[in-house]
């Protein structure tokens, strides 16, 4: 779910900057911008995938390890009788 709100996102950024781009920037510098750009997306990506993909992973294996103590620490009690009030 988080993923494609990323991706629906950037389709909407991307297309943005590289319009700002070709209206602020001459034709001369405009790859160096372009490079920057584009670079920059690509390392913000790496970043954030790799947060998100350790929060996962961590999420996953903290639910693994409830699904398995639940069945492991779960015991039965035998009924008691109900208790007595004095009177």
């Amino acid at each position: 779910m988080r993923m494609g709100c990323r991706r629906d996102g950037a389709s909407g950024l991307v297309p943005i900057a590289l319009a700002l781009v070709g209206d602020l920037v001459p034709f001369a510098q405009r790859g160096r911008v372009l490079g920057w750009l584009f670079g920059g997306i690509a390392v913000q990506a790496a970043l954030l995938l790799g947060f998100s993909t350790a929060l996962v992973l961590f999420g996953l294996t903290a639910l693994a390890a409830a699904a398995l103590d639940v069945p492991l620490f779960a015991t039965e009690r035998p009924h008691s009788a109900p208790a007595r009030r004095p009177g």
